[in-house]
């Protein structure tokens, strides 16, 4: 049977909903699939995470995905569900702080991961092979 890209999304948001990772996962509602129009990864907050990690570098925009690159390896930094994104002037907005990608050095507290966390929603614009940063603080 071939499954499509949202089915694919659907069928990740039901594991997800089914292990509890996700907060609000009711049971006949759809998952929101608008953070796939960001070009960043996503996550929806169910506790307090770790802050015991740090990601420090410039931020980019590489073929619609925002990255870090650490000696050579992408890195994507998996923000907040919340976090909004200005297209104009290519600026992500934390709570009131706002982040203008394109050069921007920037220090995230957090974790990162080697592979694709199953709770967080990436965008088909950032590269299968990446690692992950999930933000937890700055």
């Amino acid at each position: 049977m071939r499954t499509g890209f949202m089915g694919r999304v659907m069928a990740v948001a039901a594991t997800v909903c089914g292990l509890g990772l996700v907060a609000g996962c009711g049971g006949g509602g759809e998952i929101d699939t608008s953070a796939l129009d960001l070009p960043f990864a996503t996550y929806e907050a169910t506790a307090s995470g770790g802050t015991t990690g740090s990601l420090e570098g410039p931020l980019s925009l590489e073929a619609g995905c925002v990255l870090v690159r650490l000696d050579g390896v992408s890195v994507v930094p998996v923000l907040r569900s919340g976090t909004t994104w200005d297209e104009t002037t290519s600026t992500i907005s934390v709570g009131t702080t706002q982040i203008a990608v394109r050069g921007a050095d920037i220090t995230f507290r957090g974790a990162r991961f080697t592979t694709r966390p199953a709770n967080i929603l990436v965008p088909p614009s950032c590269p299968r092979v990446a690692e992950y940063f999930v933000v937890t603080g700055s």
